[in-house]
């Protein structure tokens, strides 16, 4: 299984630094606070289609959080 990496970007669309979430040679995600440190976003490459999904960071947090806690019953 490869190692998920994390990398740090300042790309050209964005005001501030970022990070960016890979998974071998494929980019999963890339978290950003272009809406302030207390407004994380993530954003999610979907592969095979030309989108992204965004969602605010404490939301899939919680929801990983969660996911944990109903496989630990």
């Amino acid at each position: 299984m490869s190692k998920i990496e994390l990398v740090i970007v300042s790309g050209s669309d964005r005001e501030y630094l970022c990070v960016e979430i890979w998974l071998g040679n494929r980019q999963l995600a890339e978290v950003n606070r272009e809406l302030g440190i207390e407004n994380l976003q993530i954003e999610f490459y979907c592969y095979g289609k030309d989108e992204t999904l965004t969602y605010r960071y404490e939301e899939v947090l919680n929801a990983l959080t969660e996911a944990k806690n109903k496989l630990n019953y």
